[in-house]
C-alpha cells in the first residue's frame, strides 16, 4: 500500500516479539522486503498486447456484418434441428469397449490379488 518504511519498521520491531512463530515470520518478511531489486532484461519479459485495439476491430467487424457487408471469414455450418447429435457407429466403438472391459477385468484381478 505504499508504506514500505512502516512495514520495515514493524518487521524489525516484531523480531523481539514473545511468540516464536511471529518472530520467524517477521524475519522472513524482512528478508523479502530488504532484498535488492533484480535487474531484468527486455528479452526475459513477455509483452502482452493491448486488447483494446482487437475489441474495437471486433466491434467494427460485427457492425460490418450487420450492415450486410461481405467478409472473408467463412461461416460455420449450423447444426440441424432434426439431428442434434451424430449417431454412434457400433463398429467404431467396439475397440474401445473391448479395451475398457480388459482394463476393468485386470483391475479386479489385481484388487483380488492384493486383498488375499
Amino acid at each position: 500500500a505504499g508504506q514500505r518504511d512502516e512495514a520495515l519498521a514493524l518487521c524489525r520491531q516484531l523480531q523481539t516479539h514473545g511468540d516464536r512463530e511471529t518472530r520467524q515470520q517477521s524475519r522472513r518478511l524482512l528478508y523479502i522486503l530488504e532484498a535488492p531489486k533484480l535487474q531484468s532484461r527486455a528479452e526475459w519479459l513477455t509483452q502482452i498486447p493491448d486488447l483494446n485495439d482487437a475489441r474495437e476491430a471486433n466491434r467494427s467487424w460485427v457492425a460490418g456484418q450487420s450492415s450486410g457487408k461481405s467478409s472473408s471469414k467463412p461461416k460455420m455450418p449450423q447444426p440441424s434441428a432434426t439431428e442434434p447429435f451424430e449417431p454412434i457407429n457400433p463398429q467404431e466403438s467396439r475397440g474401445f469397449l473391448g479395451l475398457a472391459l480388459v482394463a476393468s477385468a485386470a483391475m479386479l484381478v489385481l484388487l483380488w490379488w492384493f486383498a488375499s
